[in-house]
């Protein structure tokens, strides 16, 4: 209780909404939990079997200090198996919910719990998701793995001329166009959804100036973010120039972000007299 106390305290001092993820496993003291806050609604993972034989005491400190209306137990990561932990989702308090609601960075989100990915959202990607704002100012950002649109919706509000969230998942890029919508930039914000195969991926929205019918790539996982941006051609001419060439998506991201840091990485010469 102490711990969460003292956490609790840490993020009210970084925060103003209660929108943040309020234990981080060994930064607070408290390996293998994971506690999201969305306001009234607390979202737990435990990631080790001696936090799950813990859990109903996790709980009971959880509602002590916070006093929700609802704490959700999102288990469902694959790793658990590994300790021979069973995986599940489940209301510890109060009903399951849906989905839930956040604030981060002055942006609104909503995001499904039942059938999103960890715990609902990725608070972690928090601070990068507000470094990175400056740099859409103006450009056309491509936002892989989009989920949500956590990424992508934050880089229209910041000033993008248009953005693209890519997903495997249907349901990811309907949250997509609401998260735009609930922000105001659905005129800048467009999202191709991808089979499991790969073979076919739509796009969707408009006024962006991107046309796309068939990407052959396979999205395999979604475990994290890419935002890549391309000033100098239109992100669709860059795709298919690409994959002309035989390379993935993922590997021609790679390639784009390594040119541009390339470009702005500063020569520095040598010599045997220093």
């Amino acid at each position: 209780k102490k711990r969460i106390e003292q956490a609790l305290a840490l993020r009210e001092t970084l925060f103003e909404e209660p929108s943040y993820r309020l234990i981080f496993g060994e930064a607070d003291g408290l390996p293998g939990l994971v506690v999201d806050r969305f306001g009234d609604v607390l979202v737990v993972q435990t990631g080790s079997g001696a936090m799950e034989a813990h859990l109903d005491t996790i709980v009971s400190a959880l509602d002590a200090v916070l006093s929700p209306t609802h704490i959700i137990a999102k288990n469902e990561a694959a790793a658990r198996e590994i300790e021979g932990m069973e995986r599940y989702t489940k209301a510890l308090k109060g009903d399951l919910v849906d989905e839930v609601s956040l604030i981060e960075n002055g942006a609104h989100f909503v995001a499904p719990l039942a059938e999103g990915q960890k715990t609902g959202w990725f608070y972690d990607h928090r601070s990068a998701r507000q470094a990175m704002a400056p740099l859409a100012r103006g450009a056309r950002v491509l936002d892989v793995f989009s989920y949500c649109g956590g990424w992508g919706v934050q880089a229209a509000l910041a000033g993008a001329e248009s953005v693209t969230c890519v997903d495997a998942s249907e349901t990811a890029t309907d949250y997509v166009h609401r998260n735009a919508e609930l922000n105001g930039v659905a005129d800048k914000v467009g999202s191709i959804q991808g089979t499991d195969d790969g073979i076919q991926m739509r796009f969707h929205g408009t006024g962006t100036g991107l046309h796309y019918q068939y990407i052959t790539e396979t999205i395999h996982h979604q475990t994290g973010q890419a935002v890549g941006f391309t000033k100098d051609q239109p992100v669709a001419g860059f795709l298919e120039q690409r994959f002309a060439q035989g390379q993935s998506l993922f590997d021609a991201l790679l390639e784009e972000a390594a040119r541009q840091l390339l470009l702005h990485i500063p020569t520095v010469k040598t010599g045997s007299n220093q």
